[in-house]
């Protein structure tokens, strides 16, 4: 069982100072803004009891933009010592909330505006925000492209900041697709284990591919356009060749060890 705490949902929300203004017992310094957290691993551990694995999901970094005071590195350690304490099982170290785009979704964004307006859940904004996105649309991409390219693992350099500070797992997510670096990330001790969503979106059977690569198995590019599209379309992968790679993998090799090639056409007579 996992508690999501980052992303800013919810609990995370409580973890950033910029979203968590209150001045109760719930608000403040980390301990105070923590509490929630807590109070929810220890319910979930009382209801769950002691053998059952708790892991937590948080924000290695809020990467806000200036002016607005996300939660610090050493803030969400903190969190992972207290609860370790508690008794929590591992810790998976993501970024960013929804306000800091693109850092939350490091990778390529070309018509990521578009495809979050017309068929993601931007299409629930008023009409002239996403009159607006769309003017703006090409500006913005291209300055993310600059601001946060991503690469594989790129939540290493927090994730190995909770690594050295605590007993329990650390899993680091982040761009992971390669055997190369998620081999390098965990020999050099980093962190102890690695997840990863998007490249499973490409392909399915990626664990496999690992182990025993397949030759032409598709490959995600991080264009983002599942997470643009993500609240209004399935998930899926929008890369036009990525998918057709995945759609012939999964009607041909079923993830079979053999190299993929495309029908052979029928010839007319």
């Amino acid at each position: 069982m996992q508690i999501h705490a980052a992303h800013g949902y919810l609990l995370g929300q409580f973890l950033t100072p910029h979203t968590n203004r209150r001045d109760d017992e719930y608000g403040g310094g980390i301990d105070n803004r923590m509490r929630i957290v807590r109070e929810v691993f220890q319910a979930i551990r009382h209801r769950v009891g002691e053998d059952y694995p708790i892991l937590l999901k948080i924000n290695g970094t809020d990467m806000l933009p200036p002016f607005r005071r996300g939660a610090t590195t050493a803030d969400m350690i903190r969190v992972a010592k207290v609860l370790q304490e508690e008794g929590l099982d591992a810790v998976e170290v993501s970024r960013g909330i929804y306000e800091s785009w693109p850092a939350n979704i490091l990778g390529h964004y070309r018509g990521y505006i578009r495809a979050n307006v017309t068929e993601g859940a931007g299409v629930e904004l008023p009409s002239y925000r996403r009159m607006a996105m769309l003017a703006l649309g090409p500006l913005m991409e291209r300055a993310a492209e600059r601001l946060a390219p991503g690469g594989e693992g790129f939540n290493l350099p927090q994730a190995e900041q909770f690594t050295a500070q605590l007993d329990i797992p650390v899993i680091s997510v982040g761009g992971f697709h390669t055997r190369s670096g998620m081999e390098a990330a965990l020999n050099s001790g980093r962190c102890d284990a690695v997840s990863a969503a998007r490249a499973f979106i490409a392909n399915p059977y990626l664990f496999q591919h690992i182990q025993t690569p397949l030759l032409g198995a598709p490959v995600c590019g991080y264009c983002n356009g599942c997470v643009a599209r993500h609240g209004g379309s399935p998930i899926d992968c929008y890369s036009a060749e990525i998918h057709a790679q995945k759609e012939l993998m999964l009607t041909t090799s079923r993830g079979d060890q053999q190299p993929l090639t495309p029908p052979m056409k029928k010839a007319s007579s």
